[in-house]
């Protein structure tokens, strides 16, 4: 059972390094991302990535320094989570009934240390 948070980022999509400034955001602070999905909102580039990131102590400080990033406008903590990775049939509830059956595209998801 993973315990984390479910957090939404904003930003606008220039190039390709949106995605990477996101995850290596929170994994130069050691914080595991399990799972992120992302679609376009508008035709002007703007873009809303979703995270579930592992719960750490280190969290809140990723949040203040994503929020400060360029190119991302704003940073939303939607709730705390638990779910199991092992058991996929739980994982796909989840998804189902949390997001628009159109916005399941599963982009990554990490796997668990042992």
């Amino acid at each position: 059972m993973i315990q984390g948070r479910l957090i939404k980022v904003t930003g606008y999509y220039r190039d390709t390094s949106l995605i990477e400034r996101v995850l290596s955001n929170f994994r130069k602070l050691l914080i595991d991302v399990y799972y992120i999905n992302g679609m376009l909102t508008n035709d002007k580039g703007l873009y809303e990535i979703y995270l579930i990131v592992n719960e750490n102590q280190n969290l809140n400080r990723a949040i203040i320094n994503l929020k400060e990033s360029v190119g991302i406008e704003y940073v939303d903590v939607l709730g705390e989570i638990k779910f199991d990775l092992n058991n996929d049939s739980y994982f796909k509830y989840f998804l189902e009934n949390n997001f628009n059956k159109n916005f399941l595209n599963l982009i990554y998801r990490g796997e668990l240390d042992g």
